[in-house]
């Protein structure tokens, strides 16, 4: 990585990189197995002078995984005998269910365990809007649990120097070469079957002076290889070595 800063650096230019979401997200989630490895990635390009960059669509897969987590661990806490606030019984055996499937798939495949979306949209039809009962409401346990989110995680990312590049800050208008067009970012999708919200990454990628990326994920550097037109992302060895099977 050290040396291909260097090489970037050498042509006289201010070395600027997008970050992916999940390095985002490994940088600031301990539990990740990635958690140190990024972290110490991270602060070496501060230590040589890399400008960072989350994008808008980064930063909101950033928040979203946030949010979902926060309620995970929130409506888990329920279940415990000790939890003093009473809830449905309903609600109650749909978090036990979707912690059960979680923890499940988690000792499975190692994934996360955070409840996915459709999960905490079930559990949240069995509460009520405002509380009744003496059982909580929906509205109080979000309050409780969510409030301030956004800006605490917004802090962590400008403490570590990550800033938010966006094609309508004018005072960002130098660091893009051109316009963000929709079709750009939609022939990227059609390209390689690369999901919209990498294909706008890219697109972002592409469209500003930021000279590369850096990122976790198979199936952008699959996309990056795959366009010849593409500037670089910065991968894993073990995921770079997976691409040699694929005969670009």
């Amino acid at each position: 990585m050290e040396n291909f800063v260097n090489g970037l650096r050498s042509k006289g230019d201010i070395v600027r990189v997008i970050l992916d979401t999940n390095v985002l997200i490994a940088a600031s989630y301990e539990v990740k197995v990635t958690h140190e490895e990024i972290t110490d990635l991270i602060h070496r390009l501060q230590i040589l002078g890399v400008e960072m960059y989350a994008t808008v669509t980064t930063k909101a897969e950033f928040m979203e995984f946030y949010r979902r987590l926060m309620l995970t661990e929130a409506l888990a806490d329920l279940l415990d005998a000790e939890s003093k606030v009473r809830v449905p019984k309903a609600a109650f055996e749909e978090i036990r269910k979707a912690y059960a499937s979680i923890k499940s798939k988690q000792a499975r495949d190692g994934s996360d365990p955070i409840f996915n979306d459709n999960q905490i949209k079930q559990i949240k039809s069995e509460f009520s809007a405002g509380s009744h009962s003496g059982h909580i409401g929906w509205l109080k346990f979000c309050s409780d649990c969510l409030k301030g989110y956004v800006e605490f995680f917004e802090r962590q990312l400008m403490e570590r120097g990550i800033s938010y590049l966006s094609p309508n800050d004018s005072t960002q208008a130098s660091l893009f070469i051109r316009r963000l067009e929709w079709p750009v970012a939609a022939a990227l999708v059609e390209k390689s079957g690369l999901s919209v919200s990498d294909a706008m990454i890219l697109n972002m990628l592409n469209s500003s002076i930021c000279q590369f990326s850096m990122s976790l994920d198979f199936d952008f550097g699959f996309a990056v290889r795959a366009d010849t037109d593409s500037k670089d992302v910065l991968m894993p060895d073990r995921l770079e070595r997976e691409y040699r099977h694929y005969h670009f």
